[in-house]
């Protein structure tokens, strides 16, 4: 069934809010769990989506895009012993290496303006990879396969009541050797003169669920101008 779209308006506060989604709500145990995300965007436009039962719409009919990509094939190959190399040297062993499916490739790095190994950080969203992030081993050299928008490591999350959240891949990866959980966002820590703070924290919405419900968030971030900026508009987002 559809979700009536008056519905959702009354229920809109603010730029972001959440509700109890009429389409499965009184059908579920949990009858009041608000599982539908309502977004207001700037120019008015309401979005809505349930995270439980995956109704979406939006005001004017049109029909809402996923923020999920395809299912993506990377081209990659198991980690090398070069990329753990790379990864020793950074604290990070070969058993954490392969519990969180770090690969390793052949990649034209335009810095470096030469094809060099590099490793990779698969990006998947709900079990669908789509995206992959790589990182030169010879130099500070960066590219990607598809496009990173969600939270790296989510997928791989066994306790969601606490969710800390790192600037980068590594840093994230580091937690977990030492045992504990951590996820990073896709895009970087976001500069202080920066314009497109909106569109670089686009992955909250893909993790409006997750972020709710946790207990405990905390931001894992560098001391500099761009950590603290992070820091500063996600604590103001998340609350």
């Amino acid at each position: 069934m559809g979700i009536d779209t008056s519905y959702v308006v009354a229920r809109a506060k603010g730029s972001q809010s959440r509700t109890v989604c009429p389409a499965c709500g009184p059908m579920r145990k949990s009858k009041n769990d608000p599982t539908l995300s309502i977004h207001t965007t700037q120019d008015g436009i309401v979005v809505w989506k349930c995270w439980h039962c995956g109704e979406t719409g939006r005001t004017g009919g049109e029909s809402v895009v996923t923020h999920v990509a395809p299912i993506r094939k990377i081209e990659s190959e198991a980690i090398t012993n070069k990329g753990l190399a790379y990864l020793a040297e950074r604290g990070i062993s070969q058993e954490t290496a392969e519990l969180l499916g770090i690969v390793s490739g052949s990649k034209w790095f335009r810095k470096s303006n030469a094809e060099k190994e590099a490793i990779g950080f698969i990006y998947s969203h709900q079990s669908r990879p789509y995206a992959c992030k790589w990182r030169c081993v010879e130099a500070k050299d960066f590219t990607q396969d598809g496009s990173a928008g969600t939270l790296y490591l989510a997928d791989n999350l066994t306790n969601h009541s606490r969710v800390i959240i790192t600037e980068g891949e590594l840093d994230a990866v580091s937690f977990w050797e030492a045992g504990i959980e951590a996820v990073s966002i896709p895009s970087g820590a976001i500069s202080p003169a920066s314009n497109d703070d909106a569109a670089r924290l686009r992955w909250i919405q893909a993790h409006d669920d997750l972020l709710a419900k946790a207990e405990s968030i905390y931001l894992a971030v560098d001391m500099d101008g761009p950590g603290q900026t992070t820091a500063n508009e996600l604590a103001r987002r998340l609350g």
